[in-house]
């Protein structure tokens, strides 16, 4: 039978306990994720910190994670590699365990690592800002960067296996905002090769990648693919063209198709040449060997780039004014006339370009023609008027210029608007998801999970205590098993036999802190010749406090005598179920 938890079920690891947690949107199912080769399901330890359980499917149960633990240890300490961190369950360490739960063998307790998958941020369409975009693109190239440098590759990139954290997202932290998971395949030297070399992911895996993938170079295509979709992602087109879980189809990679021609001028129209061509390369590359290393995509992010180039409408306008320097010599002295020097226009627009070149060549023709000689009679005058037209057309063309910068600085200010406004918007969703989550779990953390309970008369007389919890697994409370009254001496029973008085406690942390609290007496035996009250099978008694409550069910209760004396016995089997509710 398959390993199927329930919300709330313990486990015992290496001496410590820890509960299944609650999906957060899926009541009553346990918090799993199912992938390729494992389950990863959420449990809590007794002090809350979560951890991740992966179980692995039958295909992937292998001793080499037992093996590999202590050696990918050493890396658990780097940004972005806690998963590193691993406790493995074998047959030889939890033999009760693998016994009760054959498909725990060789399961991985690691750190859960909070945040969004990037692959659950395209199938959502989480829409991105152009500065959101750049910051998850240097983090996850500065993360990978620094694993090349120490000789370490992941083997496996894909959108499932990068963990975004909000922080990272929201601009509140840049550390630890990117981190990997299924490290199980990772590549460092000294580690041994896997049994199955990873074969790569759909959508990023390099025609190569059947072969096997598993060296220092293994991550770079995949890298490039990821970098590209993060680095576009505040794009719309981009976001309508996707694919799906990923951008490109699996039959499209390395292919000259439609979507890669969109993602190549997004990232030449955003980020510039250097960027887009880091990419073409890497698409069009043989081997991994010719794609670019992830050192340099990260000096490329880090020193080439400030914000990203906001989309805008219609195409930029622009042109470099003429350069004119006209040569003057004295009329009198009979020199030659004056020239002007070859005049360059250059404009974004070829109705522009066309114009300026145009007015420039009857310009120039003007200035070399007879009648523009100088000097005497009328063609001084020409020669003036030609002047002054130039001057005039300098003029236009400055004053043409300046008006279409102040256009495109116009059109830069409603961008960065935009921007800000998507920003704005996208933190404010943020914090109302974080205000009902919180909400959330204030309610659940008030509600009672499964509290029930059987006591016996040696309960009673050991003083048992028992942990009252919540939903979530989380000690609310407590429910006492005692005897007698605090003051009375003649309560203390020297034995088993001799307990008279029995007393049920039930105290809830929030409220005992305001008085609020239950007990109940009657199960007490009075003293000495004062009427008793007995219990009965059958019979039922409750304790409440203001917002909880213990019913209280008799299932057997045998007394020796209907006159025993103080120090007879006053029960003789005494077996009580309790249940814990809310009100």
């Amino acid at each position: 039978m398959s390993f199927s938890p329930n919300v709330n079920d313990a486990i015992k690891i290496n001496g410590a306990r820890y509960r299944f947690t609650e999906h957060p949107s899926a009541k009553g199912m346990p918090y799993g994720q199912t992938g390729r080769r494992a389950t990863v399901y959420q449990v809590k330890a007794h002090d809350g910190t979560l951890y991740a359980l992966k179980v692995f499917t039958q295909a992937f149960r292998s001793a080499r994670h037992a093996e590999n633990a202590d050696r990918l240890l050493p890396f658990a300490h780097l940004p972005g590699l806690q998963a590193c961190q691993r406790q493995v369950i074998t047959p030889q360490n939890e033999k009760k365990l693998v016994g009760e739960h054959p498909d725990l063998t060789y399961a991985v307790l690691m750190p859960w690592v909070n945040g969004e998958t990037w692959q659950e941020f395209m199938l959502a369409q989480h829409p991105l800002t152009p500065q959101q975009s750049l910051v998850v693109a240097r983090s996850f190239a500065s993360l990978l960067a620094n694993m090349e440098c120490k000789g370490l590759a992941h083997c496996d990139l894909s959108g499932p296996n990068i963990m975004i954290s909000a922080l990272l997202i929201t601009g509140k932290s840049l550390e630890d905002g990117i981190a990997l998971v299924d490290v199980d395949d990772l590549y460092a030297p000294g580690l041994p090769c896997p049994e199955k070399l990873p074969g790569g992911s759909p959508g990023y895996a390099h025609k190569t990648a059947p072969q096997g993938l598993w060296s220092a170079e293994a991550d770079r295509f995949a890298t490039a693919v990821l970098l590209a979709e993060m680095l576009t992602w505040h794009n719309e087109r981009i976001r309508q063209q996707a694919f799906g879980e990923q951008y490109f189809d699996t039959t499209e990679i390395q292919k000259d198709c439609p979507r890669y021609q969109l993602m190549l001028e997004a990232l030449r129209r955003h980020y510039g040449a250097p960027i887009a061509d880091a990419f073409q390369l890497a698409w069009q590359s043989e081997t991994l060997n010719e794609c670019p290393s992830l050192s340099r995509w990260a000096e490329l992010l880090d020193t080439s780039l400030g914000t990203p180039v906001a989309e805008i409408a219609g195409p930029a306008t622009g042109f470099v004014l003429p350069t004119f320097k006209p040569e003057f010599k004295p009329i009198d002295e009979g020199g030659p006339s004056p020239s002007s020097e070859d005049t360059t226009m250059a404009a974004s627009s070829s109705i522009h370009a066309n114009t300026d070149t145009n007015a420039l060549s009857e310009f120039s023709k003007a200035m070399n023609s007879p009648s523009a000689q100088a000097p005497s009679g009328n063609n001084r005058w020409v020669w003036i008027l030609v002047v002054l037209l130039a001057i005039a057309l300098i003029i236009l063309f400055a004053s043409y210029s300046s008006q279409a910068q102040e256009l495109q600085s116009n059109r830069w200010e409603l961008s960065n608007a935009r921007d800000e406004q998507a920003t704005a918007v996208a933190n404010a969703r943020n914090e109302q998801a974080t205000a009902v989550a919180n909400a959330r779990n204030d309610i659940m953390s008030n509600i009672v999970g499964l509290n029930y309970f059987r006591a016996t008369l040696s309960d009673f007389y050991n003083n048992k205590t028992i942990p009252v919890v919540n939903v979530n697994g989380e000690q609310i409370g407590e429910l006492n098993l005692g005897y007698g009254w605090f003051y009375g001496e003649n309560d203390k029973p020297t034995n088993l036999h001799s307990l008279v008085t029995v007393r049920i406690f039930l105290n809830i942390y929030a409220e005992s802190e305001t008085g609020y609290y239950g007990f109940t007496t009657n199960l007490q035996d009075k003293y000495d010749n004062e009427e008793r009250h007995l219990p009965s099978v059958g019979s039922t008694l409750s304790i409440e406090t203001s917002g909880y409550k213990a019913a209280i069910r008799v299932i057997d209760y045998e007394k020796d005598s209907e006159t025993a004396g103080w120090d007879e016995p006053a029960f003789g089997a005494l077996v009580l179920d309790i249940v814990i509710s809310n009100q």
